[in-house]
């Protein structure tokens, strides 16, 4: 071979070895930051923040795809069954596919119109992505085909045999009582909560649900300025009760009362749930007493938390939104 074949076959081999090496670079500079801009958000914070699927430590992450995985098998081979669509749709959502799960639940109320269970858990789904209006539209569909039947128990998420502290008629009335307060409209929370508590007091009612229903009863009152009715809420509860589920709601109850401090409920925090949880009834506590200069800068720091989902977060994304 001639010397000029020779040098034009090594500067092809050169420039390939450039190229890809630029390329192999391009694609090490491809950082989460970048990737996740790429990606579609999940919803849109109340301050016009992208929110992006909150991470998952790799151990939790691989029980929430084998979650979801055994939810798409069941549903496959049971395409008729409610509770199948129903499991799948809640762990979508609690791995944090939230739109695909509302996704899932719209398609569960076109085949199942009457059930709602599907209101109950869109409409829950519909708050976590700051659709507020249209959480308010299928909790009062929900609302209203529960009326005059048994109330139902619901599973925990991550059991379906293993029943959970609430049941679908709370649920409900929870999730929309809240879809009104953190719209700001406290007035229209108020008859919710107070239907909230009466079903927690009620024959399949508890002390999780009395504490759960009372604490934002309590804070839609004095968010609302009745704060003489919202003492007499508070004479229920007392030490001693039964909570199990809801000892965050339980916590802020006790600080309201002045049994517990500030400092002692966020010393209770064991996660970003309920750090967010904990930290947001702290905040408005001191909101409606009047100290906004001490609420302000933990409604900003609770918002700056990775995981956006917890009503905490979004509570507090409200208030920020409302003070600009």
């Amino acid at each position: 071979m001639s010397r000029r074949p020779c040098l034009m076959v090594l500067s092809f081999l050169v420039a390939m070895a450039v190229s890809l090496l630029t390329m192999s670079i391009a694609t090490r500079a491809q950082t989460p930051a970048v990737a996740k801009a790429a990606a579609r958000p999940e919803a849109m914070s109340l301050l016009g923040v992208p929110l992006y699927t909150p991470p998952l430590a790799p151990e939790a992450r691989q029980v929430a795809d084998e979650r979801i995985r055994l939810a798409r098998e069941a549903l496959a081979k049971a395409p008729a069954s409610a509770d199948a669509m129903l499991w799948l749709g809640r762990q979508l959502a609690a791995a944090g596919q939230v739109r695909e799960a509302v996704g899932v639940f719209t398609s569960g109320i076109a085949k199942f119109p009457n059930d709602a269970r599907f209101y109950r858990h869109r409409g829950h789904r519909y708050v976590t992505l700051r659709q507020f209006d249209k959480a308010i539209a299928d909790l009062t569909k929900g609302s209203q085909l529960v009326a005059g039947k048994p109330d139902q128990q619901e599973p925990t998420t991550a059991d379906a045999k293993v029943m959970s502290s609430e049941t679908v008629d709370y649920a409900i009335y929870y999730h929309l009582g809240l879809a009104y307060y953190l719209k700001g409209d406290f007035e229209r929370a108020l008859p919710v909560y107070r239907q909230c508590l009466a079903v927690a007091k009620g024959p399949n009612g508890n002390d999780d649900q009395i504490a759960g229903s009372s604490d934002w009863l309590y804070m839609t009152l004095r968010r609302a300025g009745h704060a003489d009715e919202a003492a007499k809420v508070l004479e229920t509860i007392v030490p001693g009760m039964n909570v199990k589920d809801d000892q965050n709601y339980y916590d802020r109850l006790m600080m309201y009362k002045g049994v517990k401090t500030p400092q002692e409920i966020m010393a209770t925090a064991k996660d970003p749930v309920s750090e967010a949880t904990l930290a947001y009834g702290v905040a408005n506590w001191h909101l409606y007493n009047g100290r906004q200069a001490e609420a302000t800068p933990i409604f900003q720091r609770i918002v700056k938390g990775a995981n956006w989902m917890p009503f905490g977060v979004i509570a507090a994304e409200a208030e920020l939104a409302r003070m600009k």
